[in-house]
């Protein structure tokens, strides 16, 4: 879902696979300490969650927010039903 709305909103995202390995050295736990996938590292700071990273790549659209109250609702509603 991140990587599509990223595209769609014309933002480069760059996608890290982790490894197990890793995931279990001290300093990856010290960068990703809840251990939560997805993980955006964004100048803001890191966003864990599908669905915030997605409302944080999508900001700035409203063709991807919705641009009533009515549409980013239903927005919110497909994105917790997936």
């Amino acid at each position: 879902m991140c990587q599509v709305v990223a595209k769609m909103a014309g933002k480069n995202v760059e996608v890290v696979v982790d490894s197990d390995e890793a995931r279990a050295e001290k300093s990856y736990k010290e960068f990703n300490p809840t251990n939560k996938f997805p993980l955006l590292v964004a100048p803001e700071g890191k966003l864990s969650e599908s669905s915030a990273i997605a409302k944080y790549l999508a900001n700035g659209h409203a063709s991807l927010l919705g641009s009533s109250p009515a549409e980013r609702a239903q927005i919110d509603q497909w994105v917790c039903w997936l």
